[in-house]
């Protein structure tokens, strides 16, 4: 999919409730799409603040797989839950939970803006991006219409966009064994499970 990414529209803010599944973070959204339709994008890439940190596509999470500039190695980046102005989804948790126990690169959590991005697609340092979301489990992103032009992201065949849509395929179906998905009646309650994003979620509505 091609995304527009214009810093004039803005979806959510700090001491909103862009962490919330609300249809207040969603109606507003539909005219933004119909101009990105005018720009051969499918949906639109939003962007925050000055320095257009990257936090959500469309109504999904996104992630960037990259080399890091700094160390050398491998990274598979999603913008951090901490601003309050992103959903916690429960896609984007799972890919980086699975992703991390693979062990093959690193996974993190942190800002990332688009100059960072375009910095890294000119560098050949972008390997691609994609979005992640309960409809659509993983995305690809083939462009991004920024600055006034569409940057070609990568979209490799052996993708870890598909390599991921394939493991959670494989989890939902139970091709594969996987503590996520177990027989419903050897289910139990944990009651010690910690949901790190959700007390956050739950936290901010308490303080605003």
């Amino acid at each position: 999919m091609n995304l527009l990414a214009d810093p004039n529209y803005i979806r959510a803010w700090p001491g909103g409730c862009g962490f919330a599944k609300m249809g207040s973070n969603y109606a507003p959204t539909l005219w933004i799409g119909e101009q990105a339709a005018k720009l051969n994008c499918q949906q639109v890439l939003w962007l925050f603040g000055p320095d257009h940190e990257v936090t959500e596509v469309g109504a999904m999470n996104v992630f960037a797989f990259l080399e890091n500039k700094s160390t050398g190695r491998k990274e598979l980046v999603t913008p951090a839950l901490d601003k309050g102005i992103i959903l916690p989804g429960v896609t984007r948790r799972s890919v980086i939970e699975m992703t991390a126990e693979w062990g093959e690169f690193d996974v993190s959590e942190r800002k990332i803006t688009m100059p960072e991005v375009v910095e890294a697609l000119e560098e050949g340092r972008l390997l691609e991006m994609f979005g992640s979301g309960t409809a659509a489990i993983v995305s690809p992103i083939g462009g991004i219409h920024y600055n006034g032009k569409m940057q070609r992201i990568p979209t490799p065949e052996d993708s870890l966009a598909q390599r991921v849509m394939d493991a959670m395929s494989d989890i939902y179906y139970g091709r594969k064994p996987h503590p996520w998905a177990i027989d419903i009646e050897d289910w139990k309650v944990d009651k010690n499970q910690s949901l790190k994003d959700y007390e956050q979620a739950q936290e901010m509505v308490q303080a605003a």
